[in-house]
């Protein structure tokens, strides 16, 4: 059967519809539901964009992401965003938007101002703040200390976290991490085995809460036995 759309009369035996109104009228409706300004949230200090509660480089699948959860908050629960373009000169940006209206998938695009608000991400002031939950200690041959300190630094900042401070001793050096349990998926993933040890920090909702210590030594008598030959 053949169908009118209420608003321009266009029939189905030309044109597509998504519910009662053709596809063009739909298109024109939720255009106009799309704010001319989106509100997106970086970090004032690494640069990472927000989305949803975590924080994440900044790049335009991202500034997507966070795009859609502002429209979410706006009232727009059917959308999903992607980002054709970013003007860094003007902050224009150019959406992709799709929408999924009584089964259908409708998509357009829509230039829109892209407002940039700043937060400092929860990394960030962890950093500056100097906060740790880990010691490691590593003792023995000095090549191994200092590959280790490498590798793991590039294992932690793959988990969002990262080394706090790296003090060096006579026999070592003592490294802060700021999360333990990448700190113990970094060992675990390298099959090492630290010896482990718990210092009492302080009460978190009543709850006692340690830091740990990790003590790895690296045997360097087959060093020592080479330079004497």
């Amino acid at each position: 059967m053949t169908i009118y759309c209420p608003t321009c009369n266009n029939s189905s035996d030309r044109v597509m519809f998504i519910g009662e109104f053709c596809e063009e009228c739909t298109i024109k409706k939720l255009r106009k539901l799309i704010p001319e300004v989106v509100e997106v949230y970086f970090c004032r200090i690494c640069g990472r964009v927000r989305a949803g509660q975590e924080y994440y480089e900044a790049s335009n699948k991202a500034i997507a992401a966070a795009i859609d959860d502002y429209l979410h908050d706006y009232g727009l629960k059917n959308v999903r965003t992607g980002v054709e373009s970013i003007n860094d000169s003007t902050g224009m940006a150019v959406l992709r938007l799709h929408f999924n209206i009584e089964g259908a998938k409708v998509a357009f695009e829509k230039e829109v101002r892209l407002k940039r608000l700043h937060r400092t991400c929860d990394r960030c002031l962890k950093e500056r703040s100097g906060y740790f939950e880990a010691t490691v200690q590593l003792r023995g041959d000095p090549d191994k200390i200092e590959k280790t300190l490498e590798r793991m630094s590039k294992f932690l900042a793959r988990y969002n976290a990262f080394v706090t401070k790296v003090d060096r001793t006579e026999n070592g050096i003592d490294i802060y991490t700021s999360d333990k349990k990448a700190t113990s998926q970094f060992f675990a993933s390298r099959k090492l085995k630290p010896k482990v040890s718990y210092v009492l920090s302080g009460l978190k909702r009543n709850r006692r809460v340690y830091k740990h210590v990790y003590l790895l030594r690296f045997d360097i008598r087959e060093k020592e036995e080479r330079t004497a030959e």
